[in-house]
């Protein structure tokens, strides 16, 4: 089973996270895979590259934090903290790097020293965490429906809620401006500075689990009910896209949208979503 994926920032390749705790490098354009790289025998879930493609880091349901080298696949570096690792997030071009803990802890971690240079506890299950480049600034988002705003080095900025229920994922626009948060109520939101810009109804409940900006005004948004929609930066819906493949019964979930920017490496866009 997929767990969880990070896309190469420079290279059509992509990171595949496994219940097996293995993770393989992936070429997207054949379906080849470029090395698997082993675990710790805990399943792989979370990943990320980091802004330079040259590092990728693996969290494990063991608290596990293993380092590798890209293209190598060579594992670099390993530290253990005292849960799961469910998200980790790039502090801008910095060396940190924010890591988002089951116990409901919010760490950074130094990527230089591999040292752990800032933590925020009490946070009851950090599900969810983006950054803002235009403010440099961290948004998490938890179980207990809050969702936060940090500085660099984890000071409180601000508190929100909205949503009813656990908020299971967050999404930062491209120029930082925006952010959107969706989960177990159904509802995509669309936050500012300001607040809250706007409220998009109509997925299905379980729920909504996976959120990506196709640019800084449009966001597609992937739902439990097994549909992708497009919301523009007002909540109005403009699309909706049915992958409800249904065999014996079984319904496939959207648990992950991946989005290639048009003026980036490739020649237009490209999604990626993994069904569950």
């Amino acid at each position: 089973m997929v767990l969880c994926l990070a896309m190469h920032p420079t290279a059509y390749v992509l990171a595949v996270g496994r219940h097996d705790g293995t993770t393989d490098l992936v070429d997207i354009s054949n379906g080849s895979v470029i090395c698997a790289m082993a675990g710790d025998g805990t399943p792989a879930v979370s990943a990320l590259f980091d802004p330079t493609g040259g590092r990728l880091y693996v969290g494990h349901y063991s608290g596990a934090l293993r380092v590798f080298d890209y293209p190598s696949g060579k594992l670099v570096h390993e530290l253990t903290v005292a849960d799961a690792i469910k998200v980790l997030c790039s502090m801008g071009r910095s060396t940190r790097l924010a890591l988002g803990i089951a116990d409901g802890s919010l760490m950074v971690l130094d990527t230089v020293s591999y040292r752990l240079v800032g933590r925020r506890d009490d946070l009851f299950l950090v599900n969810g965490l983006a950054w803002l480049t235009g403010s440099d600034e961290l948004v998490s988002v938890s179980r207990d429906l809050f969702v936060r705003r940090w500085s660099a080095d984890l000071d409180l900025l601000g508190e929100v809620t909205a949503h009813s229920r656990s908020i299971k994922v967050i999404c930062a626009s491209p120029d930082g401006r925006h952010w959107a948060t969706a989960g177990y109520d159904a509802e995509v939101m669309i936050w500012s500075h300001n607040g809250l810009v706007a409220r998009c109804k109509g997925h299905d409940l379980p729920g909504v689990a996976a959120l990506s900006w196709l640019d800084s005004r449009t966001l597609v948004s992937g739902g439990w009910d097994c549909t992708l929609k497009v919301w523009d930066i007002a909540g109005e819906c403009h699309g909706t896209v049915s992958l409800d493949e249904r065999k014996e019964g079984l319904r496939h979930d959207i648990v992950h949208i991946a989005v290639d920017e048009p003026a980036g490496r490739f020649a237009e866009p490209r999604t990626a979503g993994v069904l569950r």
